[in-house]
């Protein structure tokens, strides 16, 4: 679902931002990674100020910050979330007046970094949030170790707060995912259907809900089931 979010502040730009309202800490896959989302979870309720959230690619990272979203607006707390990579170029005025919410998410901040002026942007954000007692929940690809970062005191910031590592899913476990969200759409995913897409796609998250959703349009324009025959022919494979 899409959504165009307006701050407070008449400076920040207009956002378009993407919230997953189906992701929680329920429907969240992978054996390995259970552990690091209850304590996530507890952590939200509790009220921590700053959370690193870091994993590879389809570790489940951006679904944990999505429910993270769902389960504070539950609470009836103020959400921004932020994907910097959908958004493209970064402005600092992004971050404006940004204080103003209860909680702020920003997925992807490896973009930010390794650049002077947008790592003061979000130094800035950090202690604006931190000094309103406001909340911070960022994602990465790497622990804060591993990151090169111009600013020092941005470095000690992103240290400073509940660090949790994800891991990447097994395949197994993406063809459940995969199976999962056909089912929140209503659609019948069999096994061999399903293992057929992952053998034929790059098997990333991203892609398999991508190539899902134009499915999902095609069997609701065709009045077709999911079946290997029908996959062939809407993908071109």
């Amino acid at each position: 679902m899409k959504s165009t979010v307006q701050a407070d502040n008449p400076k920040q730009l207009t956002l378009s931002v993407k919230l997953r309202h189906d992701a929680s800490f329920d429907n969240f896959l992978g054996a390995a990674n259970k552990k690091n989302s209850e304590i996530l979870r507890r952590a939200l309720n509790a009220g921590e100020l700053f959370i690193y959230l870091c994993g590879d690619q389809a570790s489940g990272k951006t679904h944990l910050l999505n429910a993270a979203c769902n389960a504070l607006e539950a609470q009836n707390k103020r959400v921004m979330f932020l994907s910097l990579k959908d958004i493209g170029g970064f402005d600092k005025q992004l971050f404006d007046g940004l204080e103003s919410f209860d909680a702020v998410m920003l997925d992807d901040i490896d973009l930010l970094l390794d650049d002077e002026e947008s790592e003061e942007a979000l130094f800035d954000l950090y202690n604006r949030l931190r000094s309103n007692g406001k909340m911070l929940t960022v994602t990465a690809s790497t622990p804060v170790a591993n990151q090169t970062l111009k600013l020092a005191d941005l470095r000690s910031r992103l240290n400073a707060g509940l660090l949790l590592q994800l891991f990447r899913l097994t395949d197994q476990e993406k063809e459940e995912a995969l199976k999962s969200k056909a089912k929140d759409k209503g659609l019948l995913l069999g096994d061999e259907t399903a293992a057929y897409i992952m053998k034929r796609s790059d098997r990333s998250l991203d892609e398999l809900f991508g190539l899902l959703d134009q499915l999902d349009d095609a069997s609701l324009s065709a009045q077709r089931r999911l079946t290997v025959p029908f996959v062939k022919s809407v993908l071109g494979w």
